[in-house]
């Protein structure tokens, strides 16, 4: 039984390479979206959960594409039945909503024509690694492009500062998100978010020797 069911498998495979070199290529393509996202710095996407997703969900879209191509009944079934279906879990940020669309439309893509599938991820991680090294070149250049997101699934590094005198530097700061003065011990309140730790451990460097400062709270991202 064994060796019948395993000569099957092979010939399954040789009369239909085509579509299991697209359903290779279509995981792949979902695990090099998943690791573009998490190199520029999507900490979100790196659970197990978002990986199989970013895996799976690709895969899944293409095997539904391609059953129901050329069936019309089927096709209106499918429609019917997939819009019953949803995620039970909240997403986080329309991003997050987004990259799920962008699965779903890379494995039906692909199950259409190979060279769609090249062209949407293609133009995926040339968005992806655009919006990765615009925000690297302002940041260089002392701007902010973008806002830290404290709800969409980034990792932020918090270093909060406590000084008897106020700190100009740290007030004039780029990652300065706080800022407090309280009245009955005279004392003033920096907060910074920073979304690498070497920069942290860079102000934290740069700020420790002020004699000014009575208190120094760091919390790392996990």
């Amino acid at each position: 039984m064994d060796d019948f069911d395993l000569s099957y498998i092979f010939y399954l495979f040789q009369n239909n390479q085509d579509i299991f070199l697209k359903i290779i290529f279509t995981i792949i393509s979902g695990f090099i979206i998943r690791t573009s996202l998490s190199i520029t710095g999507q900490a979100w996407v790196r659970t197990q959960h978002q990986t199989l997703t970013y895996l799976i969900l690709p895969f899944i879209s293409f095997v539904i594409a391609s059953v129901i191509m050329n069936n019309i009944a089927l096709s209106l079934g499918m429609i019917g039945a997939l819009s019953i279906v949803r995620f039970r879990n909240p997403v986080k940020s329309p991003f997050e909503l987004v990259m799920f669309f962008a699965l779903l439309t890379l494995g039906i893509s692909i199950s259409v024509d190979l060279k769609w599938g090249l062209i949407v991820i293609f133009f995926l991680l040339i968005i992806i690694f655009f919006a990765y090294f615009y925000e690297r070149i302002l940041l260089l250049l002392n701007k902010r492009p973008f806002n830290l997101s404290f709800e969409e699934g980034s990792s932020l590094n918090f270093l909060e500062i406590t000084s008897s005198n106020e700190i100009n530097s740290a007030k004039k700061h780029k990652s300065l998100i706080h800022f407090y003065f309280s009245k009955n011990d005279s004392s003033y309140n920096y907060k910074f978010a920073f979304e690498n730790k070497k920069d942290l451990e860079a102000m934290h460097d740069k700020i420790s020797n002020n004699l000014d400062i009575i208190g120094i709270e760091i919390k790392y991202s996990n």
